[in-house]
């Protein structure tokens, strides 16, 4: 009896030597598994002096957990700068691999068909009604030093090749403070380089009625303070030399700076530099009007009252009558291409007759040698109408031998009045002498030579 009641009163001693202590501490020296089926409280420090392979284990698997307070539930208030809740320091002594200060692994066992969130980490900040815009509370802080050394500090590395999203986000931005940054598609191992794309986001109906548009996607550089300058958009470009192409609407053509499908509207002063080429070709007019032409010492059109006071070279029915004209075709000419002439006229009568127009040429490039003329007849009948603005082609002229520039037309225009098809018997006004002609460039890219 008196042993068991020592027993007990050196139990008393100790017990009352803890609460005294000024350090007060949990340790145990027991050999092997130190096991808790139930509630431990440890008021101090609580000291695990582990072997080279042992471990702390908490067991939530033996038994389901239902706590969904957590299997381990840490609770700090503080008012003290620098207080950490968890404080992991992990010491690598040797050249060795997959080594981590924390792992988290999260597995699902059971199969899922409706959406759930869940997974290895949820951090829940909650601030305060009198936070302003100065007082910042991050969700995650990483902090590197390479202590003179030349290692790659990554701040967050994502491996597996299965990944739907790595970044999912309701609100937020993505913010880079004091420093060029750089997202960067890097290949890992030899072959191509990995796609890198922006997306902004689809319009979602969700199962509902009505039109949802997509969402646009804004580029451009930051705003200036003071007397700065602001910042631009680059693409493309290295800050060195230019890298591949860009594409508008279509993926980029090798050899072109940028292409772009479908209409483009330029709004503003536009600068550009280097060679011009258009993809698709254009259209355009090379113009003469009939003002502009020369007559000749004979058989030359009347001069006459056109509307009002307005005058304007009128073409008698009875006699052949004729202009000359000389047109240098333009450097934004696509070489090789035909050139398509056209007369513009009106009738002075409301006679329903044809007038029969002519042009006679002849083409030479510079250096080369103008040959005999060649010569484009059509009838254009007049459609009743008094003074109403007319336009028929003429046919072709061929640009197949055309491959430099400033090749020049020499040029006759007459009413054919003298043959039977002209049958018009009022005088019929000339306007204009026109030549479609397709372009590629807006001009050469030197002064002699495109």
């Amino acid at each position: 009896m008196q042993k068991y009641l020592a027993l007990v009163v050196f139990g008393v001693l100790l017990l009352l030597a803890s609460r005294l202590s000024a350090e007060p501490r949990f340790s145990s020296d027991v050999v092997g598994n130190f096991m808790v089926n139930d509630t431990l409280t440890v008021n101090g420090d609580g000291i695990f002096n582990l072997g080279a392979a042992e471990k702390v284990y908490l067991d939530g698997t033996t038994i389901t957990h239902t706590n969904t307070a957590g299997l381990l539930d840490i609770n700090v208030t503080t008012a003290t700068a620098g207080v950490t809740s968890i404080d992991v320091s992990t010491t690598l002594t040797a050249d060795v691999d997959n080594v981590y200060g924390i792992k988290s692994t999260f597995i699902s066992t059971a199969a899922g068909t409706t959406e759930k969130v869940g997974g290895p980490f949820l951090a829940d900040i909650q601030g305060h009604a009198g936070d302003n815009d100065d007082r910042i509370h991050s969700a995650l802080i990483m902090t590197g030093t390479k202590n003179g050394g030349n290692s790659n500090l990554d701040a967050l590395v994502i491996k597996g090749p299965e990944w739907d999203n790595i970044i999912t986000a309701e609100k937020g931005n993505i913010t880079f403070s004091g420093y060029n940054a750089v997202i960067l598609a890097e290949a890992d191992a030899p072959g191509n380089g990995p796609e890198l794309r922006i997306q902004a986001g689809n319009g979602d109906d969700n199962g509902e009625a009505g039109d949802w548009n997509g969402g646009n996607m804004y580029m451009y550089g930051g705003a200036k303070a003071n007397a700065g300058v602001d910042g631009n958009t680059v693409l493309a470009h290295n800050s060195a030399t230019a890298i591949g192409g860009v594409g508008i609407r279509r993926p980029p053509v090798a050899g072109e700076g940028l292409g772009v499908a479908g209409k483009t509207v330029l709004d503003g002063d536009v600068e550009i530099g280097g060679t011009t080429t258009l993809v698709d070709t254009v259209w355009t007019d090379l113009r003469v009007s009939f003002t502009e032409a020369q007559p000749g010492p004979a058989n030359n059109p009347g001069f006459d009252v056109f509307q009002g006071a307005v005058r304007a070279y009128h073409f008698d029915p009875n006699a052949e009558e004729e202009l000359f004209v000389i047109v240098q075709i333009p450097h934004s000419y696509k070489y090789g291409t035909d050139l398509h002439p056209h007369i513009h006229w009106a009738p002075t009568t409301t006679n329903t007759d044809p007038v029969r127009w002519c042009l006679e040429y002849t083409l030479a490039e510079v250096d080369g040698t103008y040959g005999a003329p060649t010569t484009l007849c059509e009838n254009d009948a007049a459609d009743g109408t008094a003074y109403k603005h007319q336009y028929f082609d003429l046919g072709n002229i061929s640009g197949a031998a055309i491959d430099t520039l400033s090749a020049t037309l020499v040029c006759r225009v007459y009413r054919d009045a003298d043959d039977a098809a002209d049958d018009y018997t009022g005088d019929a006004v000339g306007l204009e002498l026109d030549f479609h002609f397709e372009k590629d460039a807006f001009g050469s890219d030197e002064e002699l030579t495109k």
